[in-house]
């Protein structure tokens, strides 16, 4: 097994390798309606969201309901389904409206000439900022939001990143929202919809609630996960910040595990928050030694959010104080952000006991 001296050297020379591929160009958009292709479709629909963050008919102002709908009521089904690509679309531009921020279209790679462009949501200050950067990593559906179910059920606030970005943005913070959709399911999803949508109460049968076919991102998944890891080391690596951490949610955990084992010796990235995910690594892993003192996971449980649970793994895990996995995010947004800014703050070498995890 590798010394902690040779994996700091190894990982010094794979730095001075990943320079010439940080140097990618990107194409800052400034007006989101300009660059973003699918900008409008709620409002066809006769929907709008209200300043409250909620669903509503634009004509009556009325919020809407979601009713489950009858297993024979395919027209209900296929309803429902459209609003959840509207809404899907429709959330990037909400962060572009409400925090200024802007989308960034990363370049194709070879051989995907004629693919749409992937999309990357920051804050104005991304590339100035010198306090700190949040990652927001969705595992499945769209980046900028946790659940889409939950954003037409319950509002932006509870589904979306919405909220975990605005208090971000108070604290200073530049924000980078990714996710891991990569470009052929995108459009082969569009024909599973009315599937998804009736499997959407049954996880194991197929579908998430973003209404994505689970088979075939899997089936994609490593072409995920090199889209993220690449994205992280051309383009995060570049930037001057010096204080980076990440907050993953559900199947994102895998994607910043990955990120971790190719950035665990930089002493930037300080923090990695986890929800419904923990690390998959065994201790004998030389990175997962330098990764278990920056990561804390936050577990389904009724108890007070902070309370201290049952490591996992070697990793320190926390209440969410919910016990519905897809609340996670929104419910325990204050705890990780506590955790982030004290990782912020300590020096790595000596990681000091959060307060967000109290000994019980």
């Amino acid at each position: 097994m590798e010394t902690r001296e040779e994996y700091n050297t190894h990982s010094e020379d794979v730095e001075e390798e990943l320079v010439e591929k940080r140097r990618v160009q990107v194409i800052e958009c400034d007006a989101a309606y300009e660059c973003w292709p699918c900008v409008g479709g709620l409002l066809k629909l006769g929907y709008e969201f209200n300043a409250q963050g909620r669903l509503c008919d634009k004509s009556t102002g009325e919020v809407a309901v979601l009713k489950d709908p009858n297993p024979d009521d395919i027209e209900g089904k296929i309803r429902i389904a459209r609003l959840l690509t509207a809404i899907r679309n429709e959330i990037p531009t909400v962060f572009a409206s409400r925090f200024s921020m802007k989308f960034i279209k990363l370049p194709l790679e070879k051989g995907c000439e004629g693919k749409q462009n992937g999309f990357l949501i920051a804050s104005a200050d991304l590339t100035t900022n010198q306090s700190g950067l949040v990652v927001l990593i969705e595992g499945f559906g769209t980046a900028g939001q946790w659940d889409p179910m939950l954003v037409l059920s319950e509002g932006l606030e509870l589904g979306s990143q919405l909220w975990c970005v605005s208090k971000c943005i108070n604290r200073g913070w530049a924000v980078l929202i990714m996710d891991a959709s990569c470009s052929c399911t995108s459009r082969k999803n569009v024909r599973l919809k009315q599937k998804a949508v009736g499997e959407a109460e049954d996880r194991e049968r197929g579908s998430d609630y973003g209404g994505y076919d689970t088979k075939c991102l899997h089936f994609c998944w490593g072409s995920c996960l090199q889209k993220l890891v690449d994205i992280w080391e051309r383009f995060v690596l570049g930037l001057s910040v010096q204080k980076v951490a990440i907050i993953a949610h559900r199947c994102g955990g895998l994607l910043a595990e990955n990120i971790l084992k190719s950035a665990a010796a930089c002493d930037r990235l300080k923090a990695v928050c986890l929800s419904d995910w923990t690390l998959s690594a065994m201790p004998c892993e030389a990175w997962w030694h330098m990764a278990v003192p920056r990561t804390r996971h936050w577990v389904p449980s009724a108890r007070p959010c902070g309370a201290r649970e049952k490591t996992r793994n070697g990793v320190r895990c926390a209440s969410a104080g919910t016990k519905d996995p897809r609340r996670i995010p929104s419910s325990a947004a204050d705890d990780m952000l506590g955790f982030i800014r004290e990782m912020f703050d300590s020096d790595l070498g000596n990681v000091r006991e959060p307060h967000s995890l109290p000994t019980v």
